[in-house]
């Protein structure tokens, strides 16, 4: 990677990456922003039927105790790109939480939750504080980060603990959460592992104890504090212009037809250019009177550019916001300041999409050419409500950069940093796609915006979820129009949860479907559960296409939310609610289809015996069993039997 020149600084790298302390001055209505946005993603997990009623209807639940769940969602859907409220509360073993949700015992070892991510190879280990009260000087404290060292402690090899753990009854679900890390980590290569320390205080944990923990653990360590969670959470969009002037060899004219009004650029420009064009403040980022680089010393760019801040909406078009460093951060950084001339050649450059890309150089008698700026050696071009859709990790990278190398330093070192910034080069494709971006579909296809195909043909480090990029696939619409005729709302687009209505109809997604007809019709109710992102991949064509019969699919949606009824009336033993699970509700679905059996406590019945003979002497809670691809096996041998 650029700027790693040996092993020794690599591991530091891969260790130490995520350190950034914020500086940004945070206030009481960033408290008040989290707070408002944590209570609607508690509401959005009680409706989607997550949060049991023996919770949220208890006396002695308190606003604080469901601002504090739905805190814990808020940063893993936010994180982990998990929309899936039943997915996102399975990452949770905070033992408030178990007791809380699950009505079990469960010592947390100080992580709360944790997130496999098989498509990056990483583990993602959480540690939550969420403060009642605001505090202008609270801080996630070093010694609340050492509960979490006894789980660090066995995920870096201490299996005398680990069987210690088994072998008692207090910590079911770290145990199986840990055993699930060692199983992932068996069967891949290279797995990293980051820690998060997230809060909503106004200073993150201490540098020192960061440091420590990354060092002692060899892990990634990233705190997140009020400030960033305030960040991620900004949701109005407002318009953004800038201009810039580029040397005429450094810029490339497109048009799409020759005729067309629309024209696009390619063109290179130094990383202050871009700094600029992206800044806060509109004056910036429009007079090119006051704040053209070209004819400045490296002192006077310093002085000009010292207190430059981006700004967050030009990323709006992103899919995520930035939550913690990683190393192609890291190379990003340490390129601009060891090889600054080599960027050009390191990185991929920024995509821009605006409303309008004007060249707004004045036309000699000599200009005929297709950008209309023959005999003009400077052009100035005008960006028109844009967004940064590709390339914010660099973005973000040379903010930070210029945050941690010019602002506030000393002079001396503030010009070798800018002088840096004006070596190193950036590719910008803008883009002139209109003011309409809204996608079209037709009969039997689909349109999609210019916009939107080159934000998603052009992002490739953004987490999009399969099932989106099939949205608007002519079988989609299909089954769409005929469900829309049969009771059902099917929703294309991402909704609130399963189960709600919409136009007085009940919602049903696309990802619920897709596990509905793997379960039932492809009967492989194991894979439906167990491997969802191959649904809307691997499995795709084989669950969608011309062949299936819309009516058997709505057959089926009525028998899942039959079942789906039935047990939100049911409890166990101790009288408590049983809850929601897909998991269970799709086995049992499957166990109707396949023995023909209409009454659904019969097909409980079955799916119990089947419960109590797989990994009977195994410490392992009920529900979590359905989770292993061999439990199948055991619900066909029950239904063998009969």
């Amino acid at each position: 990677m650029p700027g790693v020149n040996d092993l020794d600084s690599l591991t530091i790298w891969i260790h130490l990456d995520s350190l950034f302390f914020r500086r940004k001055m945070v206030t009481q209505n960033d408290f008040r922003l989290v707070a408002r946005k944590s209570m609607e993603a508690y509401r959005d997990a009680y409706e989607s039927g997550v949060i049991p009623d023996s919770f949220e209807l208890n006396q002695k639940t308190s606003d604080t105790d469901r601002k504090r769940i739905g805190f814990y969602f808020l940063i893993l859907k936010n994180i982990t790109s998990v929309d899936s409220d039943e997915d996102i509360s399975e990452m949770i073993i905070d033992t408030e939480y178990i007791r809380n949700i699950h009505g079990e015992k469960n010592n947390d070892m100080g992580i709360d939750a944790c997130y496999i991510d098989e498509d990056k190879n990483k583990i993602n280990l959480f540690s939550f504080k969420y403060r009642e009260k605001w505090n202008k000087n609270s801080q996630f404290k070093g010694n609340e980060s050492y509960s979490s060292y006894r789980f660090l402690d066995v995920i870096s090899g201490d299996v005398c603990l680990l069987d210690a753990l088994r072998d008692g009854s207090e910590s079911p679900y770290t145990v199986q959460m840990l055993e699930d890390i060692d199983r992932f980590r068996e069967n891949h290569e290279n797995v990293d592992i980051d820690l998060y320390f997230v809060s909503n205080d106004a200073k993150p944990i201490d540098e020192k104890e960061v440091l420590h923990i990354a060092n002692t653990h060899l892990i990634s360590v990233r705190p997140v504090s009020l400030g960033d969670v305030s960040d991620i959470l900004i949701e109005v969009k407002k318009n953004v212009s800038a201009k810039l002037k580029i040397p005429k060899e450094n810029i490339m004219v497109y048009r799409e037809e020759e005729l067309s009004s629309d024209t696009s650029y390619i063109f290179s420009i130094p990383l202050i250019e871009l700094a600029r064009i992206t800044s806060k403040n509109e004056l910036m980022r429009t007079n090119l009177d006051e704040y053209d680089v070209s004819g400045l010393s490296d002192a006077e760019c310093v002085e000009k550019f010292e207190c430059i801040e981006l700004e967050p909406a030009v990323l709006h078009d992103n899919v995520r916001g930035d939550m913690g460093g990683t190393p192609y951060n890291k190379g990003i950084i340490e390129t601009i300041a060891n090889s600054p001339r080599r960027f050009f050649m390191f990185n991929n450059g920024v995509t821009i999409t605006a409303k309008q890309v004007e060249n707004k150089s004045n036309p000699t008698k000599a200009s005929s050419g297709l950008d209309g700026s023959r005999g003009i050696k400077i052009i100035t071009i005008e960006l028109t409500n844009y967004q940064i859709v590709n390339g914010g990790q660099t973005l973000r990278s040379v903010h930070k950069f210029i945050k941690d190398n010019i602002n506030g330093k000393n002079s001396k070192s503030g010009e070798q940093a800018m002088r840096s910034l004006r070596d190193s080069l950036v590719l910008v494709r803008a883009y002139s796609v209109g003011s309409s971006q809204d996608d079209h579909s037709t009969e039997g296809s689909h349109v999609y915006s210019i916009g939107s195909q080159i934000a998603c043909f052009t992002n490739s480090q953004n987490a999009i979820s399969p099932a989106d990029l099939h949205s608007n696939d002519a079988i989609q619409i299909k089954l769409k129009k005929y469900l829309d005729d049969h009771e059902y709302e099917y929703a294309l687009k991402r909704e609130k949860g399963v189960g709600n209505k919409k136009n007085g109809k009940r919602v049903i997604t696309k990802e619920l479907m897709a596990q509905i007809i793997m379960a039932v019709i492809k009967k492989e109710p194991g894979k439906a559960s167990n491997q969802k992102r191959k649904l809307f991949t691997e499995f795709y064509e084989d669950i969608f296409n011309e062949s299936i019969d819309f009516s058997e699919i709505k057959s089926a949606i009525d028998k899942y939310f039959m079942v789906m009824e039935y047990y939100a009336d049911r409890r166990d033993e101790n009288g408590k609610k049983l809850g929601k699970s897909v998991q269970r509700d799709l086995y049992t679905l499957y166990i109707m289809e396949k023995t023909g059996i209409d009454d659904i406590a019969a097909c409980e019945e079955i799916l119990d015996r089947a419960f109590a003979t797989f990994m009977a002497d195994a410490n392992i809670a009920k529900y979590r069993r359905l989770a292993y691809a061999k439990f199948k096996d055991a619900v066909d041998e029950q239904i063998a039997s009969l």
